[in-house]
């Protein structure tokens, strides 16, 4: 098998990734990323993604979204809280989700880039894991 491997001579290379979204934006791309450490330090997973955070939000912009948990002693010091602008569907499922009884916080991360954040307080949905773990057993054997 011939591999054919190029080098990056200057970041004007990468000019075209580098567009805050807009290419990503007209495409309706999206790039989710769930983890538990996001705005959460915990470990390792944390720095990686801190670290990440402002090439990911300059590569695609608005159409970044992170996502985790909501831990109050965090999100103080983590995050600013913002609500997502009329139009973004991204408010309309945040929405959905409230009015279902799932407590939610959006806003941005306090770290290079300022990523839009959505982060769920998990207890808010602890009355309900009977019913997810009975759908998961029908529907996936799990």
């Amino acid at each position: 098998m011939n591999r054919r491997f190029s080098r990056v001579e200057s970041g004007a290379d990468l000019k075209d990734f580098f567009d805050r979204g807009d290419i990503a934006s007209r495409e309706n791309r999206w790039n989710f990323e769930i983890a538990w450490e996001v705005a959460n330090k915990v470990g390792g997973i944390y720095t990686v993604i801190r670290s990440k955070a402002y090439v990911s939000t300059e590569e695609m912009g608005e159409q970044l979204c992170l996502m985790g948990p909501y831990k109050e002693h965090c999100a103080r010091t983590e995050m600013e809280d913002i609500e997502f602008p009329r139009g973004n569907p991204l408010l309309d499922a945040v929405n959905t989700m409230r009015t279902r009884g799932y407590k939610i916080h959006t806003g941005r991360w306090l770290v290079d880039g300022n990523p839009q954040l959505i982060l769920f307080d998990i207890g808010s949905g602890a009355w309900k894991l009977d019913q997810f773990k009975s759908e998961l057993w029908e529907k996936c054997h799990v």
